[in-house]
């Protein structure tokens, strides 16, 4: 009777939405796309969902702004200059080019 009412414990559970809401079923095609995509399917932000973490055509070109680039204008050591970032999405506070000038952006 315990090991029946365990695997129906562990059914329940399989069946919780994650941290921001989506079901099992929706988290597992979002996995799938994303790989099948060349992404990497991992926590990021804050509330550690799991996301798609895809590398940017644009990587390590030069920006003066965000709209340069298919993900953010990463600020580099030449004041004014700036690097297209490696991957999308991206967390944490960043020192990102908007408009030519520099900025710092906190992304969860």
């Amino acid at each position: 009777m315990r090991a029946l009412a365990a695997v129906a414990l562990l059914l329940l559970a399989s069946c919780q939405p994650d941290v921001i809401g989506r079901s099992p079923s929706e988290v597992k095609a979002e996995e799938r796309q994303c790989k099948a995509d060349g992404g990497k399917f991992a926590p990021g932000g804050l509330s550690g969902a799991k996301i798609c973490f895809r590398s940017t055509k644009d990587a390590g070109q030069s920006c003066s702004d965000s709209l340069d680039c298919q993900s953010l204008c990463l600020q580099t050591e030449i004041v004014g200059k700036g690097q297209c970032a490696p991957v999308a999405p991206m967390f944490g506070c960043l020192d990102i080019l908007e408009g030519g000038e520099p900025v710092t952006l906190c992304i969860d």
